[in-house]
This record gives structure tokens, C-alpha cells and sequence, in this order.
């Protein structure tokens, strides 16, 4: 059994590889290589965003939590499926319409350089931290699948995602993202239908949860929903990630329709994902919570179909890894590299770089992915970590009132509280102050307040 998991899991990343060559192909420069040309329609463009954040955390991580906690586990996607359909109603054509290369170089256009800088620094840790959680869960799908050990099972899964991405750039980033989204949802659907029937219907899901798995609030208190709903929802509404994906589309109305729609289509698969963790637990109680999707796939279909769905949901990791190691390596050389030139860039050497730092950064996130427990547990701290970027890129597109010295105190205030507020025991001192809120208030209050008093200053 073992040995058909590794021919077929080989077959798969064969598949990815091959797609990746034949849209390198199409990749002339180092501009299509990051925005695809622009060639990407409606279809592709709703897959590719759903993809770019339906993996660790919506997959594994909605599953694993609604295995450990019960109903609550939803509050994750509906999150960020508010988030993506937020952006596509009020921000995607604005952004369709940006002409930097990069958010950060939007943000020294907008601010300063030393904004760009830290702006920089702060979101490839946040990206880092996402990409570090798909790589965990990936560990955990090979741990149940060969037995390996997570780390070299997390080492290898960073290798292969970094090859194909390596080749092809966002336009085989965008064609794998649609052939694993579809292939991820059918597996994921699949085994609910399977699962469903084997414990007998939704109705004896239900009637299986205890009082507190049944309790809507998360971790039993519905602060968490605003911590959720301030840290997911606001980052979706400025992620470099479906940024990227906006500016690859055809057209500004490609670009809305596909965040609209996506947002609702995110918000379905994370709710299977949901019910997959509750079935989990009435079928395969008593195994770790990070490992119960699989587990329950291999209890369902101990054979080859087995397998096949677990690489279906190895696909749904896969499309949200790729996309980081792009993003994260398209900003070093952007915002880190190209601004401290003294001589133009080639067009080989920007090219030959990009692909170096998605090697670079994939050694980087594997660190992370070994450092946490819980896979959302990382993908949030991501987000705390980035949300005075998103106040600071947001705000910086609909308001003039905004200035240099607010955004960067803004964003640099919003990191110290959320790294203080998550890693001391300030984080059990209040009922109402999660690190997400706290993250929230230290970067709102300053940005607009040293707003109103420069623009007083200059009167």
C-alpha cells in the first residue's frame, strides 16, 4: 500500500510539473513570470482565488478544529469568505488598476521608502507563517499516508512545490491552482458523502455533539468571532496574495466577479470541511486532531481510492504554498533587492533571482512549519502579524488624509502589541482583548490619530 501512495503521489506532482513547463513557456519576461500576462479569465481566476487560501487552514485546519472543538470551527471560513467577497465588492477594481509592480512598492509611492521597508519585512513573515502551516499540514497528510516523519515529509513537500513554481511562475501557478481546486473539492465531497452515510445522516452528527460542541461561540466566548472577524475578514481585504491574482486577470470585472463569487465558494468548501472534522470525531475519536481528516479518509477507503483522495487534499495545500513562494519571492526582489541597485537589473538576472529566492524562502517556512502545533494556530498569528499593512494599504487607497509618519508607526506599534499580546501572559488578562483585537486598536488608533495631527501641524 505503501509503495502505490508513493508511485501515485509521484504521478501528481508529475502532473504539476508538466503544467508549470508548458505555461514557463509562456512566461517571455520577469513581469509575466509575476502577473501572468494578465492572461487569466473568470473561471481560472475564481479558482486560483479560492485556492490561494483554501489550504492548510480551511482543509486540514477547519477539520481539525471542528474535530477538537465542535461547531465553532466555522468561524474560520466564513471569515475569510467575507473577506474575499468584501474585496470583490468594494476594492478589486481599484486594485485591478494599480501600476506597481509590487504592494510594497505602492506603499513607498504612497508613503516613503522606509514604509516600503518595514511594510516589506512584515509581510514576508506573515507569508512565511501561512506558507510554514501548508507545509505543516502536508507533513501531517504524508505522516498518515507513509509513515514518515513529519519533518522529512515537510522537507520534501517544500521541494516539490518550489520546483514547479520555480518553472512557471503566477500563469502555472494559476492553472495548477484550478486543477487542484477542483480535484481537492471533489475529494473533500466525496468523502463527505461517504462519511455522512456511514454515521448515518447529518441528523445523527447533530445529535452526536455534546452541549459544548454545540456552543456556536468560539472557544466559548464570542469575542474570538471578533478576533476572527478582525484578523481573517480584514487581511483578505489587502492580502498580496489575491492582490496578485486581481492583477493577473483579463479585465477590472474579471477581477470583482471572481472575489464575489469566490468568497461564497470558499465559504461552502470550508463548511465541508467542517463536517468532515465532526464525522471524524464519531468515527476516529481517538486520534490527534491535526491528523483527523486523513485518518477518517483512510478509515472510509483503505485502498487505493484512499490514497487518491488524500492527494486531492494534499492539492488543496498545495495551491496555497505555491502561491506564497511566488509572492515572497517577488517581494525580495522588488522591495529588498531593486531598490539598493545602483545599475538597472537585467532581465536574466531578475529572472534567475526570482526562482533562487523560491528555494530561499521554501528552506525559510520549513523552519515554521515546525514550530507550531496547531495549524491554524499559525495561520493566524499571520494575520495578526499583518494587519497594520492592511489598515495602512487600504486606508492609503480611499483616504489623502493619511500620512508617511502614520502608516509607519501605524504598522510598527500593531507588530510590538501583537507579538507582546500573543507571546506573554498578557494575552489571559482580559476577557475582551484578544491579539487580533489588540493588533486591530494599536494600528487603527495611531494611524489616524498622527494623520489628524500632522495635517494640524501643517496649517
Amino acid at each position: 500500500m505503501k509503495l502505490m501512495a508513493i508511485v501515485l503521489c509521484i504521478l501528481y506532482f508529475a502532473v504539476l510539473t508538466i503544467i508549470g513547463i508548458v505555461a514557463g513557456k509562456k512566461a517571455k519576461n520577469a513581469s509575466e513570470f509575476s502577473n501572468a500576462g494578465r492572461r487569466i479569465g473568470l473561471f481560472v481566476a475564481i479558482c486560483t482565488i479560492v485556492a490561494s487560501e483554501w489550504g492548510g487552514g480551511n482543509v486540514m485546519g477547519t477539520a481539525s478544529d471542528g474535530f477538537a472543538y465542535g461547531i465553532s470551527a466555522y468561524i474560520f471560513p466564513v471569515s475569510m469568505g467575507i473577506g474575499i467577497f468584501l474585496l470583490g465588492v468594494f476594492l478589486a477594481k481599484s486594485y485591478w488598476n494599480i501600476e506597481e509592480a509590487s504592494m510594497c512598492r505602492y506603499i513607498n509611492k504612497r508613503y516613503s521608502k522606509r514604509c516600503e521597508l518595514l511594510a516589506t519585512i512584515l509581510m514576508l513573515l506573515s507569508i512565511m507563517l501561512v506558507t510554514g502551516s501548508q507545509f505543516k499540514a502536508g507533513g501531517n497528510l504524508a505522516q498518515t499516508l507513509f509513515g514518515w516523519n513529519p519533518i522529512v515529509a515537510i522537507t520534501i513537500f517544500a521541494i516539490v512545490v518550489s520546483i514547479y513554481t520555480c518553472i512557471g511562475g503566477l500563469l502555472a501557478v494559476a492553472w495548477n491552482d484550478t486543477f487542484n481546486l477542483c480535484f481537492g473539492a471533489l475529494g473533500v465531497i466525496l468523502v463527505l458523502v461517504f462519511g455522512l452515510k456511514n454515521v448515518g445522516g447529518m441528523g445523527n452528527v447533530m445529535a452526536s455533539l455534546t452541549p459544548e460542541r454545540l456552543d456556536p461561540r468560539p472557544f466559548g466566548s464570542w469575542i474570538w468571532a471578533v478576533d476572527y472577524l478582525t484578523s481573517s475578514t480584514l487581511v483578505m481585504l489587502a492580502v498580496p496574495e489575491l492582490i496578485q491574482r486581481i492583477w493577473g486577470c483579463k479585465t477590472e470585472k474579471v477581477a470583482k466577479n471572481a472575489c464575489i463569487i469566490g468568497g461564497i465558494v470558499y465559504i461552502a468548501l470550508g463548511m465541508c470541511s467542517l463536517f468532515l472534522g465532526l464525522i471524524a470525531y464519531m468515527v476516529v475519536p481517538n486520534v490527534e486532531a491535526g491528523v483527523a481528516m486523513p485518518e477518517l479518509v483512510m478509515y472510509l477507503f483503505p485502498n487505493v481510492l484512499g490514497i487518491t483522495i488524500i492527494l486531492a487534499i494534499l492539492a488543496a495545500l498545495v495551491s496555497t504554498a505555491d502561491t506564497m513562494l511566488l509572492i515572497c519571492s517577488n517581494m525580495i526582489v522588488e522591495d529588498l533587492i531593486k531598490p539598493f541597485r545602483k545599475t538597472p537589473m537585467s532581465e536574466k538576472e531578475n529572472m534567475f533571482l526570482l526562482r533562487l529566492f523560491i528555494f530561499i524562502v521554501a528552506g525559510i517556512t520549513v523552519l515554521f512549519g515546525t514550530a507550531f502545533d496547531r495549524v491554524l494556530g499559525l495561520v493566524l498569528f499571520s494575520y495578526y502579524v499583518y494587519i497594520g499593512i492592511s489598515i495602512v494599504f487600504i486606508f492609503g487607497r480611499v483616504w489623502k488624509g493619511a500620512t508617511e509618519k502614520a502608516a509607519f508607526y501605524s504598522m510598527l506599534i500593531s507588530l510590538v502589541f501583537a507579538m507582546i499580546w500573543q507571546f506573554t501572559p498578557l494575552q489571559y488578562s482580559s476577557p475582551y482583548l484578544t491579539t487580533g483585537i489588540v493588533a486591530l486598536l494599536a494600528s487603527v488608533i495611531p494611524f489616524f490619530l498622527i494623520s489628524v495631527i500632522d495635517k494640524s501641524a501643517k496649517k
